[in-house]
């Protein structure tokens, strides 16, 4: 099965480098980190305007590098960067066989892989955008498989391993902090040897993951004068998903921005500079968080909803066929993945693992859903739900076979 996946790897790759090949005058979608990246090379810092003032803190670090090494090398190709991203996305499928193969078997890890490789969301962020949603679920998906590794082989060299891949996730997007903090607690409960030396792993993997984030630390210290960890936006983000106006996503269902809504606060964060719109934002998120207690908890409720399944705002943007069939294509694989959660359930010696990817997927829709929402935030998890999907495709084929062989058996 491990060669099988290779070769449906292989062919997924190929399908979209020529999907991009054999258009040459499409251009991909860019977002703000590719502003960043130029305005790096061209000598202006990491820096970008947004709501009219200068921004040195507005993205996660992980992918304006990247995009600013690869265009250095090959002389500012946004195709070279495509091609970065279908090697992400080659990992990706391959650290889900291999999820798969560690909780259920060869054959579920397979049919995981084959299933991320007909993704229709993934195959467009990976062909048609400049985005760092690949390298996002790559390093998430990374660091639940190496939790699942080592639950049975651990040393000091893996923790280190383990931090640095933790620090990068965090570089590349900060919602995998409440997982990290969950999969500790699952480590420290599945190793059996003295406490003393389950402390003492955990506490590596975390100073290696936070030694990762300093040299990024000390340039925001250096910056902004004040210590800023990743990013400035944490209160932004924070306020789209509360404030009186919120939908749960970015966007009213009419399409029009959350954000300019409140022409008036608008306007005043508009005439303050980076620090001061973060604590802007933060004062009004907050503020409406402690005068609407039952509202922040009922938009809380309904951007978990659109998290695991579609908002008002869904397809906005596309053509209403392409969100029909992305529909009923999460549809079945949801209604599959529950199917696989109950068979994994079942199993006493799956338990524990099943238990982990659950934590995954839900840790980071819960914390997700603080902030607001967006259908590529589930992409993130997708492929993991789509190990589950596999399980209960197996399950749900093996009962169809043995029914129609009953049957069968019947009329003989």
């Amino acid at each position: 099965m491990r060669k099988w996946s290779v070769v449906v790897i292989g062919i997924a790759i190929l399908t979209q480098f020529l999907y991009v090949w054999l258009q040459p005058g499409r251009q991909p979608e860019v977002w703000e980190y590719e502003t960043i990246s130029r305005n790096f090379l061209n000598g202006k810092g990491m820096t970008i305007r947004y709501l009219e003032t200068e921004y040195r803190g507005l993205m996660h670090p992980f992918y304006p590098l990247l995009c600013i090494g690869i265009y250095w090398l090959f002389g500012g190709s946004q195709r070279a960067v495509t091609w970065a991203q279908m090697i992400a996305f080659g990992g990706l499928a391959w650290v889900v066989y291999e999820i798969g193969r560690e909780v259920f078997s060869k054959e579920t890890g397979f049919l995981a892989t084959l299933f991320v490789c007909l993704h229709p969301g993934l195959f467009i962020y990976t062909t048609r955008k400049l985005h760092p949603l690949l390298f996002d679920t790559l390093w998430f998906s990374l660091f639940l498989l190496f939790t699942l590794k080592i639950r049975k082989n651990v040393n000091v060299g893996t923790s280190l391993l383990g931090g640095i891949l933790l620090g990068v996730a965090f570089l590349s997007r900060s919602t995998l902090v409440l997982f990290a903090g969950l999969a500790c607690g699952w480590l420290f409960r599945q190793w059996t040897f003295y406490w003393k030396k389950k402390f003492l792993y955990i506490s590596v993997l975390l100073l290696t993951a936070a030694a990762v984030l300093v040299p990024w630390a000390i340039r925001n210290a250096i910056a902004f004068q004040k210590f800023v960890p990743i990013t400035t936006t944490f209160s932004l983000q924070l306020w789209l998903g509360n404030n009186p106006h919120a939908s749960g996503t970015s966007l009213t269902p009419s399409g029009e921005a959350v954000l300019s809504r409140d022409r008036a606060f608008l306007e005043r964060i508009r005439r303050l500079d980076e620090l001061n719109q973060s604590r802007a934002f933060q004062e009004a998120a907050f503020g409406y968080i402690r005068e609407h207690p039952l509202e922040t908890f009922q938009l809380f409720l309904k951007k978990l909803y659109y998290f695991w399944w579609f908002s008002p705002q869904s397809g906005l943007w596309y053509p209403s066929s392409w969100l029909l069939l992305y529909q009923g294509w999460y549809g079945t694989m949801l209604g599959l993945g529950i199917i696989g959660m109950w068979r994994g359930f079942a199993s006493p010696v799956r338990r524990e693992m099943v238990g982990l990817l659950i934590l995954y997927l839900f840790s980071i829709s819960f914390l997700q859903s603080f902030f607001f929402i967006e259908g590529r935030h589930r992409w993130i998890v997708e492929p993991v739900l789509l190990v589950f999907s596999a399980e209960g495709a197996r399950f749900v084929w093996f009962q169809v076979r043995t029914l129609c062989a009953e049957f069968a058996a019947r009329l003989a």
